[in-house]
């Protein structure tokens, strides 16, 4: 069954954490049919699909069964550049076109959970500086900004306090991954972003 999860940003809620800019969001987790776009309802003026994020209701078209919520969470990103100039890197918005999620370990991710499962972002074009290579963007625990460079974490919902706790962020991985069939390598999903 396939799993989707829907990302927004919106309104700005930056944070610090030392000199560290960080960003709050909203993220929800469904599996159903195959989703082709996303929009907020009150936004467009179509009919709600049932699913919330950040208490809006979300417009969602797609082709087969109804969807099933899974789990609503906050998000953390990096936001403004350490200079106060410019901004980190962050997956542009694409409501209407998913980004592919493949399951996926990590070398850094695995310094905070030892196995390296997360969520590889596929098709946001950024490339990393030097190789021109694509960048790598990952969606995985983290208990605190400090582990983000263009990543996202999600983390169990108004549990925002930065600290070395990684278990908020840990268990929100564990229910995406449960959702999706438990962790494999190259296990897909996709990701929508509705917003900077």
């Amino acid at each position: 069954m396939p799993v989707t999860l829907i990302m927004s940003r919106a309104p700005v809620a930056e944070f610090n954490y030392g000199k560290m800019s960080g960003r709050w969001g909203n993220m929800v987790v469904v599996k159903g049919g195959k989703i082709s776009s996303v929009s907020f309802a009150d936004q467009n003026g179509k009919a709600s699909s049932g699913i919330e994020l950040g208490g809006r209701a979300l417009a969602i078209e797609m082709n087969g069964d109804d969807l099933e919520f899974v789990a609503e969470f906050d998000t953390m990103e990096r936001y403004k550049a350490d200079s106060g100039k410019g901004y980190y890197m962050q997956v542009r918005p694409r409501p209407a076109m998913p980004y592919m999620l493949t399951m996926f370990r990590a070398g850094v991710v695995a310094k905070l959970n030892s196995s390296g499962n997360c969520l590889l972002v596929h098709g946001h074009g950024y490339k990393q500086q030097g190789t021109g290579a694509a960048a790598g963007i990952l969606v995985h625990e983290a208990p605190h900004v400090g582990w983000l460079i263009g990543c996202i974490a999600p983390r169990e919902l108004n549990n925002r306090r930065q600290s070395h706790d990684r278990q908020p962020s840990r268990n929100a991985m564990e229910t995406i991954f449960e959702a999706m069939g438990g962790f494999a390598i190259g296990k897909q999903a996709d990701l929508f972003v509705m917003d900077w």
